[in-house]
């Protein structure tokens, strides 16, 4: 191996070093950035969507009820009908 080549394989090695540092620097950033992002997480989103699965928990129940004041108003409307129709009907 020449000087020349001794050289410009050092020069790479150095670049290469000072390459991996930043990277290493950008990691630790993205690490930290990381765990702020789950700390937000942990105490902000998690407590908005436990709160918004208590209130569909409330919808969802207020809509079976719904649901089933439904079925028996139709109940009691198909029972009216029969009623009405013998009443009205002629044939004995």
């Amino acid at each position: 191996m020449t000087d020349d080549q001794f050289q410009t394989l050092n020069r790479a090695v150095g670049n290469l070093a000072v390459v991996v540092g930043e990277i290493h620097a950008d990691l630790s950033d993205l690490k930290g950035t990381v765990a702020g992002l789950q700390a937000t997480v942990h105490e902000e989103v998690l407590p908005s969507l436990r709160r918004i699965d208590d209130h569909l928990a409330v919808v969802e129940s207020r809509w079976s009820n719904i649901e089933g004041r439904l079925a028996t108003s139709e109940m009691r409307y198909a029972t009216l009908e029969q009623i009405v129709y013998k009443r009205d009907d002629p044939t004995p």
